[in-house]
C-alpha cells in the first residue's frame, strides 16, 4: 500500500486495468480487452461499481491472493511429501513476489490459480483419483482462462501429460484426452480457446517481441523469425536470458529489484536441480513440466527483462517446493523429510 501512496499505480499495465475497470463500472466507453485478461478487470469493475474508485481495495485483494498462494504451495508440498515449512517460507519471502503483488496487476491472481492447478495435479498423481481434485483442476483452469488465458492452456496440457507420466496410464491418457478434446470443442469452451490461441501466429510473436524489446531499457536484441535458421538464432538469443538472466555483469546497469530477482532465480534454479536428485520421485513432474512449458512460452515471446521476470514468477512458484527439498538436502542432520514414498498406482485412471 505504501508503494501506491508513494508512486500511484506505478506500472503501465496497472493503469490500463484501472482505466478499463473504471470504464466498466461507469458504463463508459468500451475498452478493448484481449481474450484471457478479462477476469481481473471484471473483479476490479465489480469493486468500483459497488464501492467506488478505490484501487486500494484491489491491492488488498492482491495481497490476499499472494498470501493464499503461500498456503496452497504448502498444501502442494504436503501432498508430494516435500518440505512444507521451507516451501511456505520460500514462497512468502521471494523478493519479486512481494514486489509484484504490491501493484494493481493480475499477477497474484494468476499465481494462486496456477498453484491450485498444481495442488489438484498433485492429488490426481496419487494412487486414487478424487472427484474433488478433478473439480478443483477444472475450476482453477477455468478461472485461469479468464485471468491469463495462454497460461491456462499451457498448464492444462502440461498437467495432463505429467499425470499420465506419473501414473503410467498412457492409453487411458490418450483416450481421456481425445474425449476431453471432443467435449471441449463442441462446447462454448472451444470458442473460448479459439479466442485465446486462435490468433497466435509467428507474426504475432515477432510483433510482441519487437514491441517488448523496444519499450524498455532492460530489453535485449530480438531476432525476427522467418524460417528455421532465424528461429534457431532467436532461440539461441532468448533461451539463456530466460533461463539464466539477467547475467551478473548486467546487474549494475539495472534497478535493484531486477538484479535481486536474477540472483533469487538462479538460487531457485540451482536448488531445483539438486532437489530433483534429492527427492527421486517422478511425481514432481506435475510441478516441473508445467513450469518448463511456461518457461518455453517466455523463451518464444520475451524481449525485455522487466516483463520476462514478472512472468517467470509463474514457473518460479511451481519450482519452489522442489527447490525447498534441494535446500533441505544441503542442511546437515536435517529432520525434514524430503523423499516421498513410492505409492503404487491403482486401477481406475
Amino acid at each position: 500500500m505504501s508503494i501506491f501512496y508513494a508512486v500511484g499505480l506505478g506500472a503501465p499495465d496497472a493503469e490500463y486495468y484501472d482505466r478499463a475497470a473504471s470504464a466498466l463500472a461507469s458504463d463508459g466507453p468500451e475498452v478493448n480487452v484481449t481474450a484471457g485478461k478479462e477476469g481481473w478487470i471484471l473483479i476490479l469493475g465489480a469493486i468500483y461499481s459497488r464501492i467506488g474508485h478505490f484501487p486500494e481495495l484491489g491491492l488488498v485483494l492482491n495481497a490476499t491472493f499472494a498470501a493464499l498462494t503461500v498456503c496452497v504451495a504448502g498444501l502442494t508440498a504436503a501432498r508430494l511429501n516435500l518440505p512444507i515449512g521451507p516451501t511456505a517460507w520460500f514462497t512468502a519471502a521471494f523478493p519479486s513476489g512481494i514486489i509484484w503483488s504490491s501493484f494493481l496487476l493480475r499477477e497474484s491472481f494468476s499465481w494462486l490459480l496456477i498453484g491450485l492447478c498444481a495442488l489438484a495435479f498433485a492429488g490426481l498423481a496419487r494412487g486414487s483419483v478424487s472427484l474433488v481434485d478433478i473439480a478443483l483442476a477444472i475450476a482453477a483452469i477455468t478461472g485461469l482462462l479468464l485471468v491469463r488465458g495462454t497460461a491456462a492452456v499451457a498448464v492444462a496440457a502440461a498437467g495432463l501429460i505429467a499425470i499420465a507420466y506419473v501414473r503410467r496410464r498412457y492409453l487411458s491418457f490418450m483416450l481421456g484426452t481425445a474425449l476431453s478434446a471432443l467435449i471441449v470443442f463442441v462446447s462454448p469452451v472451444g470458442a473460448r480457446l479459439n479466442d485465446i490461441v486462435g490468433g497466435i501466429t509467428v507474426e504475432t510473436f515477432n510483433t510482441s517481441r519487437t514491441a517488448l524489446s523496444g519499450s524498455a531499457t532492460t530489453s535485449w536484441p530480438t531476432v525476427e523469425v522467418t524460417g528455421v535458421a532465424s528461429a534457431w538464432e532467436a532461440l539461441i538469443v532468448a533461451f539463456p536470458r530466460v533461463m539464466f538472466g539477467p547475467y551478473p555483469w548486467e546487474w549494475p546497469s539495472m534497478s535493484a529489484p531486477l538484479a535481486l530477482d536474477g540472483l533469487a532465480w538462479l538460487a531457485v534454479l540451482g536448488l531445483t536441480v539438486i532437489g530433483c536428485f534429492a527427492v527421486g520421485d517422478r511425481r514432481v513432474a506435475v510441478l516441473l513440466l508445467p513450469a518448463a512449458v511456461l518457461l518455453a512460452a517466455l523463451i518464444v515471446g520475451s524481449g525485455n527483462y522487466g516483463t520476462m521476470e514478472r512472468l517467470r514468477l509463474q514457473s518460479t512458484f511451481l519450482m519452489i517446493p522442489v527447490a525447498a527439498a534441494g535446500l533441505v538436502s544441503l542442511i546437515p542432520h536435517s529432520n525434514t523429510r524430503i523423499r516421498a514414498p513410492r505409492i503404487p498406482n491403482k486401477p481406475g485412471f
